[in-house]
């Protein structure tokens, strides 16, 4: 989440809204303690990559994802 960059100023972490969107985005939260700093490392590392072709194959897996997490939340709108 690119969100993970934004941190409290006198904290220099997020506040709990953090993972709360996250939550409620559906992503896997197995650690809410660890999550931020996984998913910092993992924007970090995405921003940083220099190859055109991995930047992109990332991105395609992860619009993937949502549209995933997309499907299942209009699937449970017409299960109610």
């Amino acid at each position: 989440m690119l969100s993970s960059l934004v941190v409290a100023q006198d904290t220099g972490v997020p506040g709990p809204g953090f993972v709360e969107l996250a939550r409620h985005l559906e992503l896997p939260v197995n650690n809410p303690d660890t999550y931020w700093e996984d998913e910092l490392r993992g924007v970090a590392g995405f921003w940083s990559v220099h190859d055109p072709v991995l930047v992109l194959d990332s991105a395609i897996d992860r619009l993937m994802d949502e549209l995933g997490a997309i499907k299942a939340a209009i699937q449970r709108l017409g299960d109610a």
